[in-house]
């Protein structure tokens, strides 16, 4: 007879499942967006890793005979709406919106 995982170290494994397919649909929206080729390659490089961890997750469930988390899959996230940035910034001369943001200005000094 095998040893079968007990309940609990399913249930953290289930949850680390979870986890880590959510981290790469995140790194693979990343890396699709970033500009620097090395970020795109350390990025690469942890979904990588992640990707064999879960893979291994994934066995160790059908070793067992319990039913693989689904996970965040391909498509599960939605992305963020395509936003075009203006061409130049534009400059506040004056700083006088920002007096009730400051805690130690004269419209809020301690009394």
């Amino acid at each position: 007879m095998k040893n079968r995982i007990s309940s609990s170290k399913l249930g953290i494994l289930w949850l680390t499942y979870q986890e880590k397919t959510l981290i790469l649909r995140v790194l693979e929206y990343f890396i699709e967006k970033a500009d620097d080729q090395q970020a795109k390659n350390i990025m690469g490089g942890l979904w990588q890793d992640l990707n064999y961890y879960v893979n291994k997750i994934k066995e160790i469930y059908e070793n067992d005979g319990v039913v693989v988390p689904i996970g965040f899959q391909k498509g599960t996230l939605c992305l963020p709406p395509q936003v075009t940035m203006p061409d130049s910034i534009e400059f506040i001369e004056s700083r006088s919106y920002l007096r009730g943001f400051n805690l130690f200005n004269e419209k809020k000094g301690f009394e």
